[in-house]
């Protein structure tokens, strides 16, 4: 229970048994490079330098993956290739083999759902963020946001929030699940495309800031928090895939603000199942240090006020406008 309070919250499903990761220093079987370099590789780090470190790694997973990339759409050709070829290693710690296997999982489940046409629909503005299926039934029952209104984070990244203990889960569980799956990996798809141009502008690996505001969040949740990822998990056998498995590395900071005392100590016994990389993202403040946290990465005239910023509007998705 302690584990799918977190990975609801969190939107993911990065426990170790998904794949363990020693700690960032650790040595590998197919590296030995030191403490220091071991950063290298991260999140805002110059992706030049990354692919120098690594070039023994990364012309391996190449070469295991020569025969799909030319299939692989956009994300098999530059200038996305190597960001994507960099972000699967991350996640897999290096790992080669690991890391080839899960990106020609990305590519089958990219050509089933005809993921490169969504993203193209993106590019030419005839889909927007209203336009994805669902868009507003989730929100009426979910009022987070994957693309804060008014600004992003001060280095650029995508704010995402997420407000778990304000969803209405009774109505969240009866939306159609056809429907709800595929705002899911739409919604995946349209984040993924944001950082992507960031990564290409930036020449950077770069992820959104996620906020979860944990406002309000009581022991009593445990039990819906647990069905809520039992619920995700039932997604992913029915789309035959992982979401967060087909987008790696989306999140370069998370900040879980408005934390009673009770979130750390679950999150103390939470950190032995998670991989040391989520450890090393996040951040949990209480109440009266949400402000100055989130000031740190987020301007006061984007950060709503609720949040402690100066922003007034209706950030929640399907409200929000501007």
């Amino acid at each position: 229970r302690i584990l799918s309070f977190f990975s609801t919250a969190m939107g993911d499903d990065d426990a170790k048994g998904t794949g363990p990761m020693p700690e960032d220093g650790a040595d590998t079987p197919e590296h030995t490079a030191s403490a220091a370099e071991k950063k290298l590789g991260q999140m805002n780090k110059p992706l030049k330098d990354t692919l120098s470190l690594y070039k023994t790694e990364i012309d391996d997973m190449l070469s295991k993956l020569e025969g799909i990339l030319p299939h692989a759409g956009i994300v098999g050709q530059q200038p996305l290739r190597d960001v994507w070829i960099v972000r699967f290693l991350v996640a897999s710690h290096w790992k080669v083999d690991e890391a080839a296997d899960k990106f020609r999982q990305m590519v089958a489940f990219r050509e089933r759902y005809k993921m490169d046409e969504v993203r193209a629909k993106f590019e030419d503005g005839t889909m927007t963020m209203e336009d994805i299926p669902g868009f507003k039934e989730h929100f009426k029952c979910c009022p987070d946001t994957f693309r804060l209104v008014s600004g992003d984070a001060k280095d650029g990244s995508p704010i995402v929030v997420s407000r778990v203990t304000k969803w209405d889960f009774d109505e969240y569980y009866k939306l159609d699940q056809d429907m709800e799956d595929q705002f899911q990996y739409h919604q995946m798809e349209y984040m993924m495309w944001r950082i992507d141009k960031l990564c290409v502008e930036s020449e950077m690996l770069r992820g959104n800031v996620k906020i979860i505001d944990l406002d309000g969040v009581t022991l009593s949740m445990r039990g819906v928090m647990k069905q809520n990822a039992a619920k995700r998990k039932e997604r992913y056998e029915r789309l035959g895939a992982n979401l967060e498995v087909m987008y790696p590395e989306m999140v370069s900071k998370i900040n879980i603000v408005n934390a009673p005392s009770f979130v750390a100590i679950l999150w103390w016994a939470a950190k032995s199942f998670l991989q040391q990389r989520t450890i090393d993202k996040t951040v949990i403040v209480r109440q009266q240090g949400t402000k100055e946290a989130l000031l740190n990465l987020i301007d006061a005239k984007v950060l709503p006020e609720d949040l402690g910023g100066e922003f007034k509007g209706n950030y929640a998705m399907g409200d929000a406008s501007g």
